[in-house]
């Protein structure tokens, strides 16, 4: 046979290729720049280089950074459609129903849990219902005055004042000027199962609101300075000296009623507003006190003594400004709209006393009488819907109407002739 590349003569075999010609191959092969194949010894393999240090850490870095940005997505994510699914409140209470509407009700998801009375009228109850109506359920019931609802995830904070024992001795500091001597704030499970005392009388009796921000709770003392606390009644500490006629919170600033370094009289108060921790405390209207004031983001909405009309402000005094021609008695800010107490025709001059729920947007457009009521205390906006009581024919009832007026609910009616 001849080799099949050069046709030299060669022993055997066919289409084989003389030892020549084999050698000058295996050389062609090896000398290829572009050759993608590698003959490796298994008994020695070669080692791969490590990469350089600079190297590794840039690497180590940008893993650590894609890991981080993952995570505070996967939170982001997880925590938005959480929300949207479970509906959990971050803020327990908003000033809005607080401040000067008792705290009577509160919303979270599809549940509202409010005040009402047991079927005698003698005891009081914290009882819930689903927003349609439904699965309405008693969750304690107490020969307590209960304000201050707030809703924050699985538990309720609420104040409480409570008769003392018989031979009790009651600190006439702490003592409160509503018929009942003890001051407690309560932590209660949203089922009513647990219920337990967070707060003994080392607030001030004469407040009756509390604010629940995440996890830490602000109240005012015995000594009416504002204090900050854990939901479980730990690490109390006073957040400034005072001396205050509590306001209200949210979770950026704390608005508070204080006397001026030299105030004309003892009544002469003064609408301050600080952060959190009690820092850049400030007039927020040098001089002036705003009367029922709500907030929204970074404005508030106040009854000006002046003209008794709606009036709004910037946190930082600025663009001080009328919204609307009412006294707004009871003033309720929520979202776009502002709920207020007023009589049927706003014109002073009027001699019609037909008491009603009004609302208006908060840019002063579409204003709306929502219902009449005869004799009403207050009003706290839950979403699409709002609670107040009222003495009608001779009955103390507790409704919930829309706010747009469409429909009312009875949640509790006592006929004061017991028929």
């Amino acid at each position: 046979m001849n080799c099949t590349k050069c046709g030299k003569e060669i022993p055997d075999g066919e289409n084989k290729l003389c030892d020549d010609c084999k050698n000058s191959l295996l050389s062609d092969i090896g000398n290829e720049d572009d050759n993608k194949f590698e003959i490796k010894k298994e008994q020695n393999p070669k080692k791969e280089k490590a990469p350089k240090k600079g190297k590794t850490k840039i690497i180590v870095a940008i893993i650590a950074v894609i890991l981080v940005v993952a995570l505070v997505a996967v939170e982001l994510i997880t925590g938005v459609f959480s929300s949207m699914i479970t509906k959990t409140n971050k803020i327990g209470a908003n000033i809005g129903n607080n401040n000067v509407n008792l705290g009577w009700s509160n919303i979270q998801g599809d549940w509202i849990y409010y005040v009402s009375f047991a079927e005698d009228g003698m005891e009081v109850e914290i009882d819930k219902i689903k927003t349609d109506g439904t699965e309405k359920q008693v969750l304690a019931k107490k020969d307590w005055e209960i304000y201050s609802i707030n809703v924050v995830g699985n538990y309720l904070y609420f104040i409480a004042f409570e008769p003392a024992e018989e031979g009790e001795k009651v600190d006439e500091e702490v003592a409160t000027s509503t018929a009942y001597p003890k001051n407690r704030i309560y932590k209660m499970s949203t089922d009513g199962k647990e219920l337990k005392v967070i707060n003994d009388g080392e607030f001030s009796g004469n407040t009756v609101s509390i604010y629940v921000i995440k996890d830490k709770i602000y109240y005012v003392g015995a000594d009416y300075n504002i204090y900050v606390m854990d939901t479980n009644g730990g690490n109390r500490t006073k957040i400034s000296d005072n001396q205050t006629g509590f306001v209200g919170v949210t979770d950026k600033y704390i608005l508070y009623d204080n006397l001026p370094d030299n105030p004309e009289s003892e009544t002469d108060y003064v609408t301050y507003i600080m952060n959190l921790d009690g820092t850049n405390a400030r007039p927020v209207v040098n001089g002036r006190r705003l009367y029922n004031p709500n907030m929204v983001g970074d404005v508030i909405y106040y009854v000006n003594a002046e003209n008794n009309v709606i009036h709004r402000v910037n946190v930082d005094g600025s663009n001080d400004e009328k919204v609307y021609d009412s006294k707004a008695y009871n003033m309720n800010v929520q979202g776009k709209y502002i709920y207020y107490l007023n009589y049927k025709d706003e014109n002073e001059d009027s001699s019609d006393d037909t008491v009603c729920i009004h609302k208006v947007k908060t840019d002063g457009t579409e204003h709306q009488v929502v219902v009449e009521i005869e004799n009403p205390r207050f009003i706290n906006v839950l979403e699409d819907w709002i609670y107040y009581t009222d003495t009608a024919d001779n009955n103390y009832v507790i409704n919930l109407t829309k706010i747009d007026g469409s429909e009312t609910r009875s949640l509790y009616k006592l006929d004061f002739n017991g028929q």
